[in-house]
């Protein structure tokens, strides 16, 4: 049974970075509705005793207009799984680091700094680093943060450096700050990411079944880097919970026995 379920809220994003396959996405671009979120919630949230609920897969979370919401609605229903919500950071503010205090649930802000778009165009982290400094002096206990970025053809390397000795010195003062990462491999995303420092997965990393994924119309999905929604289970809204359940099981099956092929192979030896 799984132990993690990862949710797209939004497949919506405001950058269009070097390292994401996300300007290549052919599937239209929508939030998650209420109905959605609802059965989602109630069939594959309440009384599973999740360890982690996962806000992202293809987009940026906290551009969902009821996110809020969402949050508060997790919070009632699963108080004591973790939290994570991934963003690029841009769209935090101290004031939604507060409104996480109020839920009962630990949670941790992973912010992903996405230094460049694939125009070659710099993105411009002042203003959301100022806003996360700010956050961090008025950190709720619930609330942790971890913070990345990745090597890329366009990064200087120098300053990623300087970056990460910037933040890990505020880590000093900041315990709330829990790493500071400058990732030198790349996700390959079933090869549709190029570059010379894109990783290999020698074996799928989810092939233990532990963690669930849906896209934001209710697809039950094998991956999260399924950016097209190839392999689906079934629909939280059509299809019965226990056959999406059993069609999952057998997926990963067949990856343990090596009986793999289109997606997932292409994923496995993305990179010689």
């Amino acid at each position: 049974m799984y132990k993690h379920i990862q949710i797209e809220l939004s497949n919506y994003c405001n950058l269009s970075c070097v390292e994401c396959p996300h300007h290549l996405m052919k599937r239209g671009k929508q939030y998650m509705n209420d109905e959605v979120f609802e059965t989602v919630l109630s069939d594959y949230i309440k009384d599973k005793n999740l360890n982690t609920i996962i806000l992202h897969k293809d987009g940026e979370p906290l551009l969902h207009p009821n996110i809020r919401h969402y949050l508060c609605r997790i919070s009632d229903t699963a108080p004591k799984a973790k939290i994570d919500l991934y963003t690029n950071g841009l769209l935090l503010t101290s004031d939604f680091i507060k409104f996480l205090g109020s839920l009962n649930n630990r949670v941790l802000i992973l912010i992903s700094f996405h230094f460049f778009n694939t125009d070659g165009k710099k993105n411009n982290y002042d203003k959301a680093s100022s806003e996360i400094k700010a956050s961090l002096e008025i950190c709720p206990s619930n609330v942790e943060f971890v913070f990345t970025t990745h090597v890329t053809k366009l990064a200087d390397i120098n300053k990623l450096k300087k970056w990460r000795e910037d933040w890990l010195n505020l880590r000093k003062k900041y315990k709330m700050l829990k790493d500071v990462h400058v990732n030198n491999s790349i996700n390959p995303w079933t090869g549709l990411i190029e570059a010379e420092n894109t990783v290999t997965f020698p074996t799928c990393p989810y092939a233990d079944g532990a963690h669930l994924f849906i896209g934001n119309t209710g697809k039950v999905l094998a991956c999260c880097l399924d950016l097209e929604e190839d392999i689906v289970f079934g629909n939280v809204l059509k299809t019965d919970r226990d056959k999406i359940l059993l069609s999952r099981s057998k997926f990963y099956e067949s990856l343990s026995t090596g009986n793999i092929g289109g997606l997932c192979l292409t994923c496995l030896t993305s990179k010689e």
